[in-house]
């Protein structure tokens, strides 16, 4: 057992060659202008965190008292050797994000309707309109006709910012589920919740488990319902989104575990109960697949190998055994929150 244990272990550890995305990010050196005044000082920390998270190098300008809009976009962006430059106008009904991108050479506009300056919904919403309307103007770098801007692209996939994921640092999950142990019993059928914080493509997951209908071992001498609650802590290797919607993990952790059973003979009709703690390994896999930005349906199996176990008895006889090895299948959802919420 503890040799299969250590090659799961290498296993979790190798798993970063796989599961590191095959989408390409930025260089350094690919940097975007944020030209800035105070009007929008609630709106810039977000977007320059954003454009960031996409491996943008970001430089904040002051903007100029003679300030002539496109014009003063291009000519930032050329004077900082940056690939784009940003503007955020904030007036009192409405918030204009400019786009200058020398890459493509064109210059974009998108109003988003406001109803005061200082909203926070409103600055994530600018925020959310000012990175679609980057990824929109690039697009045109996977044109098949010749780029008319006056810069290269500082890599040829440069258009994959549309692409890059969405890495939520807090994630919930809640997950129907059915929990198999061999010796004898049914099958059980539960629910989970787990929570993972992520850096990058590791992170650390926390699930709690229960059966909720559970595991029944019948025989003519009698019949026993077992109930199983546990909890694990796991370090996880996750993947990433791609457009193929699929992204794996594998976590491998420690599960604490406790089973109650409830038990009935027959004639006199005895009853009994008791319950067993014990912890036990735990390794877990996991598919899952993009419902939305920060939303996926994820398949997942565990299996538990616990220090100890059950034996069942009815009128001193052995009848079964539970808990020398859990396997469970889970099928659910998970929700990702976004480091902008997080950072309020």
């Amino acid at each position: 057992m503890k040799g299969i244990w250590s090659a799961i272990l290498a296993m979790t550890i190798g798993l970063g060659s796989w599961v590191t995305p095959a989408l390409a990010t930025l260089e350094a050196d690919a940097r975007i202008v944020i030209i800035t005044d105070h009007a929008d000082a609630a709106i810039i920390p977000l977007l320059r965190a954003e454009l960031n998270q996409l491996g943008l190098q970001v430089i904040e300008v002051e903007r100029q008292t003679d300030e002539v809009i496109p014009g003063e976009l291009t000519e930032a962006a050329r004077q900082h050797h940056a690939v784009a430059a940003f503007r955020v106008q904030v007036s009192s009904n409405t918030v204009e994000v400019w786009i200058a991108d020398r890459v493509t050479g064109k210059v974009s506009l998108r109003e988003v309707f406001t109803q005061g300056s200082d909203s926070r919904v409103e600055a994530r919403l600018v925020v959310l309109q000012a990175v679609e309307l980057l990824r929109w103007s690039l697009q045109e770098v996977d044109a098949p006709h010749p780029l008319r801007g006056e810069v290269s692209s500082p890599l040829p996939t440069l258009a994959k910012v549309k692409e890059y994921p969405q890495e939520d640092p807090l994630i919930f999950g809640v997950a129907p589920l059915f929990l198999f142990s061999p010796g004898g019993a049914s099958l059980g059928a539960g629910a989970q919740l787990d929570m993972t914080l992520r850096w990058s493509w590791v992170g650390t997951r926390f699930t709690y488990g229960q059966l909720v209908f559970p595991a029944v071992l019948e025989t003519a001498a009698g019949r026993a319902e077992l109930t199983t609650r546990w909890f694990a802590i796991e370090g996880v290797a996750l993947g990433h989104t791609s457009k193929r919607r699929l992204s794996p993990s594998l976590g491998i952790g420690l599960a604490m575990i406790s089973t109650s059973m409830h038990g009935m003979s027959g004639p006199p009709r005895l009853v009994s109960d008791d319950s067993l703690f014990t912890i036990s390994p735990i390794v877990e896999g996991q598919i899952g697949y993009s419902l939305g930005k920060h939303v996926q349906l994820i398949l997942g199996t565990s299996v538990m190998t616990p220090l100890k176990s059950d034996a069942i008895y009815f009128e001193g006889q052995g009848v079964g055994t539970y808990g020398k090895l859990f396997v469970s299948t889970a099928l659910g959802i998970q929700v990702g929150i976004p480091r902008s919420l997080l950072r309020e």
